[in-house]
């Protein structure tokens, strides 16, 4: 079974996967506030197989990392996790990443607090995006409900994401659906 959704792969000039926050600090058990390493494994094969897919369709790959400045209260909450320039804010290097995809930072749950984010997202006319990433009561749930907001359409498939547990998971993929997103 396809995790790339059919009409992603009907239409992959208006479509696009965003890897979410898949970065040291939160996938590492080392890390500053990894989800459990029960959920890595699945989100990583997960992430695996859709960006191999999504790359043989046509179908640009984003990459959101967060990038929290040093000086934010946040940290605190944070446990210091991804503070901009750190070796936890790297994307993890079990995470397919290829030349040529582009990269944003955030500092804020929804990704689309980057302009740039917004702006490649309409130079490109993406109508439609399928999100893995951690955490998805949090940055995925905010990401997914920010592109909602603007008319595109969203999907998560269920095993492409991470939290602090199934409940967490569940709890941000019920948010999405009453958003108007898709989950699988």
């Amino acid at each position: 079974m396809s995790l790339v959704p059919e009409n992603f792969r009907a239409d992959p000039a208006h479509s696009a996967v965003l890897l979410v926050d898949l970065q040291v600090d939160f996938l590492r058990d080392e890390g500053r506030l990894p989800v459990p390493q029960s959920f890595v494994p699945p989100l990583l094969e997960c992430a695996e197989a859709v960006v191999t897919e999504a790359r043989q369709a046509g179908v640009p790959v984003v990459h959101i990392v967060n990038a929290f400045p040093r000086w934010s209260v946040g940290n605190l909450f944070r446990k210091f996790a991804a503070i901009q320039g750190s070796p936890g804010a790297a994307i993890d290097d079990r995470v397919p990443r290829g030349d040529d995809e582009p990269v944003f930072t955030k500092a804020r749950s929804d990704a689309f607090s980057n302009a740039q984010l917004e702006s490649w997202i309409h130079q490109h006319a993406i109508e439609r995006l399928l999100v893995l990433g951690v955490y998805a009561d949090a940055c995925v749930r905010r990401t997914a409900e920010g592109a909602l907001r603007r008319g595109i359409a969203v999907t998560v498939p269920r095993v492409g994401v991470a939290s602090r547990s199934t409940a967490a998971v569940d709890r941000g993929l019920r948010a999405i659906r009453r958003a108007g997103g898709t989950t699988q």
